[in-house]
């Protein structure tokens, strides 16, 4: 076959997909992940990509793999296509467009032929979290869902008028994923950071997260939504509207990265986005000859890197990990608290803007630009040294 013919923008040129309504750039994402930053982070890379074309149709290929998962393919900003399906495996071979020989393989699937794809989102590289073009897409919650969830929210206690937080860290207590690893951090540290936020910054704070974290007690100003059962679309509208986000690295945490919330990413050892709106406190490791790593130095040594670390620890090398204490935690909160000292309400969800070049660059390039949580007023020269 020909590829396609579109009205073109000088003389008789065939315009390039995605320049016209009649042709849009088409996108697919097989959906594959199954953990829910993860999932997240591959609906929010397939819309950073749709959002380089004036016009674009994604195809969301996915089984029900979990029960938030329908919720989140509807967070995608642009004109898409959901798909269901029992198994992967028929999913493929879909048609596509390759852009030099012409339609390459076609299949009759839930009783339609499907359009050529100009691109196929590669399921590894779709939730890979610093692989970003220029541009940095939100994804975005329905209209009809936002009056009935911000009347929860106040029903719950939240105050209409006044900025909040939201806060979340990990714990190996959940559900879908309880599997003890070295992100794992002191709930009780977390504890006095909500403390801290409402008494001394007077803000209000959200605890995003599942019912099988441990139990806070109340208090005015907070608002917790982790002992609803399955209740991802309250916090997700709850983030799209948070002053900013602090917590450990967990699948909430992809929250605040879907849309685009300025972020405290806190006792971290490689979940981050390198965003400029971000700032990071990772943890201290203590290495074999006793070099005390955090921050740029940990950044620097190359255990930046949870995986890694935990093969080394695993392996018997004698490293050793400090989770972030009280201090360093509540000096992460005043700073990115000045951070975003524009917002003294409910935040305004981010847009998604579309730069209309109608073309992109793979594979992408990794920006990774972190800026981390300034110690010296605890530490001096030396971060990490408690």
């Amino acid at each position: 076959m020909t590829p396609p013919q579109v009205s073109g923008l000088r003389g008789g040129e065939p315009a390039p997909p995605g320049a016209s309504p009649e042709r849009p750039f088409r996108i697919t994402l097989p959906l594959v992940a199954a953990s829910f930053a993860d999932q997240l982070f591959a609906v929010k890379t397939a819309a950073a990509i749709a959002s380089n074309f004036s016009h674009s149709e994604a195809h969301l290929l996915s089984q029900a793999i979990m029960p938030y998962t329908a919720d989140i393919l509807e967070l995608y900003p642009f004109p898409g296509i959901i798909r269901w399906f029992e198994s992967p495996r028929d999913w493929y071979p879909i048609r596509f467009y390759d852009g030099v020989g012409g339609v390459q393989q076609q299949q009759q699937s839930d009783g339609e032929n499907w359009p050529e794809q100009d691109f196929i989102l590669p399921p590894m590289m779709a939730s890979q979290v610093t692989l970003r073009g220029p541009e940095d897409c939100p994804l975005v919650l329905p209209e009809a869902w936002h009056d009935d969830l911000d009347a929860q929210l106040q029903r719950l206690g939240l105050d209409p008028n006044h900025w909040f937080c939201c806060l979340h860290y990990r714990e190996p207590t959940y559900t879908h994923k309880q599997v003890s690893n070295i992100r794992d951090v002191n709930p009780d540290n977390y504890l006095a950071v909500r403390d801290h936020v409402i008494s001394e910054l007077g803000g209000q704070v959200i605890r995003l997260g599942h019912p099988e974290m441990a139990p806070w007690p109340d208090r005015e100003g907070f608002v917790d939504l982790s002992r609803l059962p399955a209740s991802w679309r309250l916090q997700f509208r709850a983030m799209s509207q948070a002053r900013f986000f602090i917590g450990s690295g967990s699948g909430a945490t992809g929250i605040a990265v879907a849309f685009n919330i300025p972020s405290a990413h806190t006792d971290i050892g490689d979940f981050y986005t390198g965003r400029a709106e971000d700032i990071l406190l990772t943890y201290e490791v203590v290495s074999p000859d006793g070099r005390r790593l955090m921050q740029q130095d940990l950044f620097d040594s190359g255990l930046f890197s949870v995986f890694d670390l935990q093969s080394n620890i695993r392996a018997g090398a004698p490293y050793r990990i400090r989770r972030n204490n009280i201090e360093e935690l509540t000096t992460a909160a005043r700073q990115i608290h000045a951070r975003t000292a524009d917002i003294s309400g409910w935040r305004t969800p981010a847009e998604p803007k579309i730069t209309g070049r109608n073309s992109f660059l793979w594979p992408p390039q990794s920006k990774i630009r972190p800026n981390f949580v300034d110690l010296s007023a605890l530490y001096g020269a030396q971060e990490g040294t408690p």
